[in-house]
């Protein structure tokens, strides 16, 4: 389980922590919300530092990869410096 955490609030809607197969990328966060009739949208935070390694790099497309997989929709914001 990761340290990091979120708070959401908001009347009749449920956020899910949410643990991705990350394939080594570490600099993110998400969680999964609920809409009705249990519709999802998952919401990823990712930071990449503009000094990110080859290594990580991959690392990164990889998770997205996996990311585009999931059902429902899907929400990136973040900080990504592209090498």
């Amino acid at each position: 389980m990761s340290s990091r955490s979120f708070d959401l609030y908001k009347k009749n809607l449920r956020g899910l922590y949410v643990e991705l197969n990350s394939n080594g990328f570490k600099e993110f966060i998400s969680c999964k919300i609920l809409l009705k009739e249990n519709y999802p949208i998952h919401v990823i935070c990712i930071y990449q530092s503009p000094n990110s390694t080859v290594v990580n790099n991959e690392s990164l497309n990889i998770f997205l990869q996996k990311v585009y997989q999931l059902k429902g929709e899907i929400l990136i914001l973040g900080d990504l410096n592209s090498p």
